[in-house]
């Protein structure tokens, strides 16, 4: 058992933050028509196989997301907007704000935003 504390952030000005978000691999092929980006911060191996937990942005444009693992998002800067395409509705949320996506889930994702996230199992193990 240990503690690890992870600096993920620098205030660069009133209220404003910068997190180290990167383009993944995974980017053409999950992402393409956005400008998603995002860095995990604990891993399957930091977490012993039970998440994952990062920050992602996104700037402009849209995605279609099926969601293969539960996921807790906290809205950090600006508006997230989910839209449930089997249920059809949309919902958005802004800083202070958690969904809960659940496994199974197909959705279409927009706004700009930062938040930060924590995927169970972790998705790593969906995505290798």
């Amino acid at each position: 058992m240990s503690i690890k504390l992870y600096k993920v952030a620098e205030k660069v000005g009133t209220g404003e933050w910068k997190f180290p978000v990167e383009k993944h691999r995974l980017y053409d092929t999950l992402f393409k028509g956005s400008d998603f980006r995002f860095k995990d911060f604990v891993t399957a191996k930091d977490s012993w196989g039970m998440c994952t937990a990062g920050v992602g942005t996104l700037t402009k444009g849209e995605f279609d997301w099926d969601w293969k693992y539960d996921q807790v998002i906290f809205v950090l800067q600006g508006e997230m907007v989910i839209e449930d395409k089997d249920a059809k509705k949309v919902f958005s949320a802004k800083p202070g704000d958690i969904y809960m996506c659940s496994r199974g889930t197909r959705t279409r994702i927009r706004g700009v935003w930062t938040v930060f996230y924590v995927t169970m199992p972790p998705w790593e193990f969906l995505y290798p």
